[in-house]
């Protein structure tokens, strides 16, 4: 999952769907990927979709990783 191992990258920090999208595309670039119009695509769908993603602590103990999606389109 790619969100969770860009969470974890980033120290574990809680993020909002444009540092997501941004991250994401990161990643990809890095790793050679060269399909420009599919990563602008993946990246708009985080950036529009996504609320945040990130750790919650439940019962002191374990740490659940969530992703919260939006149910209208954000940051347009």
């Amino acid at each position: 999952m790619y969100a969770k191992q860009i969470v974890d990258e980033n120290g574990g920090v809680t993020m909002g769907g444009i540092t997501l999208g941004e991250k994401y595309a990161e990643r990809r670039y890095k790793k050679g990927d060269s399909d420009v119009l599919d990563i602008n695509k993946c990246q708009m769908a985080l950036r529009h979709w996504v609320y945040s993603v990130g750790y919650e602590t439940v019962f002191n103990k374990e740490e659940v990783f969530h992703i919260v999606i939006s149910n209208h389109i954000l940051n347009c």
